[in-house]
């Protein structure tokens, strides 16, 4: 059991999602919130949201990925990929209640008490209708009518599917079923014995005819009741019009000639936006229309565009959540001077302060009091506790009630080390900056505050500070200047840093097959997004050292640990280096490195790069088979581009004499990495003569 005393399965479909600009993870990040498990269905993407997805999905257990592709030929198509794609994204749910999201809608944190009332609202009846808020042009205006409202949350119960209401169905010249115009989208919740609509909870504090007679005044002060009341969803899809009226230009009227079997020619009288055929409008006419619609508020667009009817609007004032914003920076330009309109709840960032913790909670009271006792105003604190069988939820509690002006929160996960465990709580932080500070260390009252400081107005977008060392060792550590090269070879960037969220976004998170030196591979990565980093040559960090810890494994093996980065960053280094790191794992790799593979590679078994290492390790043994075995899955889980498993394949049957087979993998490597083509003919040359090659 989850969050609630029930379960849920959220579900969305996919069909292109990168080239369509949703903000697809978000989308499934707001799920992870509250869901037990999330079922995506692609139809069959193009542009790379299939391997996006399944990337996520193998750092996050609960998300479960399936693709079910659609013959975009066929004249129903549309059918398929909207009413037909949700049933079987409905179809592979397993929990007690299903939760529906599109693609262009996220959940707001602030929604998930409330779902919890979900069950008792609905009562007997099997599904519930919930608002949602459409932005409209801008974060500061939303959709003001009914159609805001979307069935959204139901009862798993299998009779319930997506589909065309019978009264609405109907069968075109081949016998394929079609939808009386604009009656349905295929979607609706219908019974499957009966293919009659199900009757539904619509929680409304006031009636239909009340909400006609309502000013506009009165309309907002109600609709942001709702809100306040009721979970719901933000969607996006209206944020920027420009996108928006070129993806009408360029698949609503095949989606509608499609899904209602209408035969529409591109000309005035079918544009329901221009009186212009489509093939003829102008990129300055879409913009001077989006500007237009902005302006006159939101519409249905089954009819002709009328710019004289005015659409009822809801001003909107609430924080959008830092995922979203991140989004929109990132997709939407511009997005007119957004950012000082939005409001906000202090005069300083939100910070998130993620505290991992595994068998930490002797430590956790002090670590936790650090950030407490931050003189910086505004921090919330989120600590992950990574599956641990101690105490840590009672010491999270206790502090909970003794410090009510910092609010708290307890994120509980299965155990799955320091990486995963950070990068599940930073997907669930609303701060536009993090903090990442490990569960038995302290940080000093003033790190926030001058770290923001070193940071504000962009600055930077990391700081970090000197260390001071203390437990088992007592030391001053005040690290070598970053460089964008240097940081190849040498990590000058300590465990206690404070981010923008959206590096941590942008450089894909921290890499869950790290078992150690896992910061490293994480801020290698930030240098290739415009790291900027602010140092402070204070020791505001103290990293505790332990017997038992790993403070001496980058000392003491340096070659080791620097060859899993090499290899982990293998498009950053020369080959003669890639080469050099191969040859150290697979020839005097610690067999306490070996241990925390095997391990790590329990929780995450499709982590290619751990496959990749223990490979390297069984070479040392001189166990090929296995070798071969563990190489054999990294190829398998890793992108068909990435070479070394490959390469290790072709390598260990090279030695072992059996040419014709090597030759297949290491043609292979030489296409994906051309700079191959000199070890490779090394190796043959080597062979030259030999037994091996006759």
């Amino acid at each position: 059991m989850g969050l609630f005393d029930f379960t849920i399965s959220g579900y969305t479909t996919s069909h292109n999602c990168i080239e369509m600009n949703y903000p697809y993870q978000e989308c499934i990040n707001s799920l992870l919130q509250f869901c037990d498990e999330v079922v995506v269905v692609d139809s069959g993407s193009t542009d790379g949201s299939i391997e996006a997805l399944q990337k996520i999905a193998r750092q996050e257990s609960r998300l479960k990925v399936f693709v079910e592709p659609v013959d975009f030929t066929h004249p129903r198509w549309a059918i398929m990929n909207d009413g037909l794609l949700k049933r079987k994204a409905r179809e592979k749910c397993s929990a007690q209640f299903c939760w529906q999201t599109d693609m262009d809608e996220i959940v707001p944190e602030e929604c998930i008490p409330n779902i919890a009332k979900l069950p008792q609202l609905m009562g007997d009846a099997p599904l519930i209708m919930l608002p949602m808020v459409e932005f409209w042009g801008s974060f500061q205006q939303i959709r003001g009518d009914f159609f805001t409202w979307k069935l959204r949350f139901s009862k798993n119960d299998k009779r319930i599917i997506h589909g065309i209401p019978k009264e609405h169905k109907l069968l075109d010249a081949d016998g394929n079923p079609y939808v009386r115009a604009y009656y349905s989208d295929s979607c609706n919740y219908i019974w499957s014995d009966t293919e009659s609509d199900i009757p539904y909870v619509c929680p409304l504090p006031v009636s239909s005819e009340q909400i006609s007679k309502m000013s506009d005044s009165e309309y907002d002060q109600m609709f942001a009741f709702c809100l306040d009341q009721l979970p719901h969803v933000l969607h996006v899809s209206w944020l920027d019009m420009r996108r928006k009226i070129n993806h009408y230009k360029k698949f609503w009227q095949k989606f509608h000639q499609s899904m209602y079997n209408l035969n529409i020619e591109d000309n005035a009288q079918t544009n329901v936006m221009f009186d212009k055929p489509w093939s003829e409008v102008t990129d300055t006419e879409i913009e001077e229309r989006a500007k237009q619609l902005v302006a006159i508020g939101p519409r249905s667009f089954h009819h002709k565009l009328d710019p004289n009817v005015k659409g009822r609007m809801v001003p909107y004032t609430r924080a959008i959540p830092h995922a979203l914003k991140s989004w929109a920076k990132r997709t939407i330009e511009p997005l007119e001077k957004q950012e000082t309109k939005i409001q906000v709840l202090s005069s300083e960032p939100l910070v998130s302060a993620i505290i991992p913790s595994y068998n930490k909670a002797e430590f956790l009271r002090e670590s936790i009091g650090s950030i407490i006792a931050q003189d910086y105003p505004n921090i919330e604190i989120l600590v992950v506790n990574d599956g641990s069988p101690d105490n840590t939820e009672q010491v999270v509690s206790e502090l909970k009630r003794e410090n009510t002006h910092r609010p708290i929160t307890h994120l509980l996960k299965e155990n799955g080390g320091i990486s995963d465990a950070r990068n599940f709580g930073i997907s669930r932080a609303r701060g536009e900056y993090v903090v990442a500070l490990d569960g038995d260390d302290i940080a000093e009252p003033s790190f926030v505050s001058k770290a923001y400081q070193g940071m504000k107005g962009g600055k930077a977008n990391l700081s970090c500070c000197d260390v001071q060392v203390f437990g088992a060792e007592n030391k001053h550590w005040s690290p070598n200047e970053y460089d964008v090269l240097g940081i190849r070879y040498e990590n000058t960037i300590p465990t206690l840093v404070m981010y923008e969220k959206a590096l941590w976004e942008k450089a894909g998170g921290y890499r869950v097959a790290f078992p150690i030196v896992e910061d490293w591979d994480f801020f290698l990565r930030c240098s290739a997004h415009s790291l900027k980093l602010n140092r402070i040559r204070e020791p505001l960090f103290r990293y505790r050292a332990t017997d038992s810890g790993l403070a001496s494994i980058f000392e003491d093996k340096h070659n080791e640990v620097q060859s899993m980065i090499m290899i982990a960053n293998a498009d950053l280094y020369p080959v003669s280096e890639i080469m050099w790191a191969h040859e150290i794992l697979a020839t005097q790799i610690p067999d306490g490195f070996r241990a925390k593979f095997l391990e790590h590679d329990k929780k995450h078994p499709e982590e290619w790069l751990l496959k990749f290492w223990l490979g390297l390790s069984e070479e040392k043994l001189g166990n090929f088979n296995e070798a071969l075995n563990y190489y054999a899955a990294a190829a398998e889980f890793t992108d068909y581009k990435e070479w070394q498993a490959v390469y290790r394949i072709g390598l260990i049957f090279m030695r072992g004499g059996k040419v014709q087979e090597a030759e297949k993998y290491l043609t292979t490597v030489r296409i994906y990495r051309p700079d191959m083509l000199s070890v490779i003919k090394s190796l043959y040359d080597q062979l030259e003569g030999s037994h091996l090659r006759a």
